[in-house]
């Protein structure tokens, strides 16, 4: 799959709630996805989800809470151009979106002690040939924010 097809729907649940309620949403959240999209529970509790973009139009590289829940928010994040666009031409500065890895750690210190936070891979994807369709996803979901075809080609050419 090339870069410009990967999605990463990232889950934030409500840091608020016990790990046990977290840990029940996240099951929750899992429960309705296909089997075949990505899955890692991130360091804080949350989950992404890695799927394929199958042509939707994301309105940006960065969508940060394109749904608001109780219980958790949804943020969408993608890789659409390799290199940075500006003044509606391609630079040679490549475009860097960091996004967890399944089994990796975050390292980060609190009151003068090193913390590693766990990022845990869920299923086996990485050995999956064809990842589920963000589209289909946010259907389910009833999320639509995908930008008209001439939008998208106004946004691609500016």
């Amino acid at each position: 799959m090339c870069d410009e097809n990967l999605y990463v729907v990232d889950i934030n649940i409500d840091k608020d709630k016990s790990i046990e309620e977290i840990d029940k949403i996240r099951q929750n959240l899992i429960d309705t996805l296909p089997t075949n999209v990505g899955l890692v529970k991130t360091a804080l509790g949350g989950l992404h989800i890695y799927c394929n973009r199958n042509y939707y139009r994301l309105p940006s590289i960065r969508n940060v809470k394109v749904a608001v829940t109780d219980s958790f928010d949804i943020n969408i994040f993608a890789q659409m151009n390799k290199y940075k666009i500006e003044n509606g031409k391609e630079t040679k500065e490549i475009v860097q979106n960091r996004v967890v890895a399944p089994n990796t750690a975050i390292r980060e210190t609190k009151n003068n002690q090193l913390i590693s936070h766990k990022n845990e891979a869920i299923n086996d994807w990485e050995n999956a040939s064809c990842l589920a369709s963000l589209r289909e996803k946010l259907d389910k979901w009833n999320i639509d924010i995908e930008m008209s075809y001439k939008d998208y080609a106004q946004n691609k050419h500016d």
